[in-house]
């Protein structure tokens, strides 16, 4: 089947910014893709990076929600997760010059089952020092009844065990898992595990608090998932 997407992908694909921005998309899902009948919650990513010589903190916001039949409601997570009623975050992300955050994802709920179409939310990043310093990346979403299981992947289950460590439920999409990457509450890379095997077998955590943890492939991000160890 012909893909809808390509319109959508051209201007999904190229944030929008300002001569005077300091950032840059590092990696980034310009498109998500789920089959209607077995996604009820997509998930996508944007990775930013810091081009200037200094540190710098930034907001993020959520600046247009698509108007196709296809999205029910959505929401984002920067330095906190954000309910689907609340387009701005209330605090900042802090990337070092010359760095890369991996905080922001971004998730959306469909309508209703055997829907296809595609929508494209849009989000503007903004150095909390300068408002004229500004990032907009589009992320599309595409659904369809025809897109294989494959491509509509599925969250993994992860959870923290009785003693506080990490583990995780196999799952046929892991095979293309390079690496998972586990970040703390501020967004700190914590922990880094070539594949899945280590969290199948169960890893240690470095104390109580809420984890990010990020299964990526050798090209994407392929699941997010949040873990709070008490």
């Amino acid at each position: 089947m012909k893909s809808m997407i390509s319109a959508a992908l051209v201007v999904a694909s190229f944030g929008i910014a300002s001569a005077q921005s300091s950032l840059q998309v590092a990696s980034m899902d310009s498109v998500v893709r789920g089959n209607s009948y077995s996604s009820g919650q997509l998930t996508g990513h944007i990775n930013l990076r810091n081009t200037s010589s200094s540190s710098k903190d930034y907001y993020a916001r959520r600046a247009k929600v698509g108007s196709s039949a296809v999205v029910d409601s959505n929401y984002f997570c920067w330095d906190l997760c954000y309910p689907t009623w609340s387009s701005n975050s209330m605090g900042t992300v802090t990337i070092p010059a010359g760095g890369v955050a991996n905080d922001f994802s971004c998730y959306i709920y469909l309508k209703a089952a055997g829907l296809t179409g595609v929508d494209t939310i849009w989000y503007t990043f903004k150095n909390a020092a300068d408002a004229n310093d500004t990032l907009r990346v589009g992320v599309a979403w595409e659904l369809s009844t025809t897109f294989s299981l494959d491509e509509a992947i599925t969250g993994a289950t992860v959870w923290a065990d009785a003693n506080g460590q990490l583990r995780a439920e196999t799952a046929p999409w892991m095979e293309d898992v390079t690496e998972v990457l586990v970040y703390d509450v501020l967004g700190r890379e914590t922990a880094r595990y070539t594949g899945v095997q280590a969290l199948l077998n169960g890893v240690a955590l470095p104390g109580s608090g809420w984890y990010t943890v990020r299964f990526a492939s050798s090209s994407a991000v392929l699941c997010t998932e949040k873990v709070v160890v008490r």
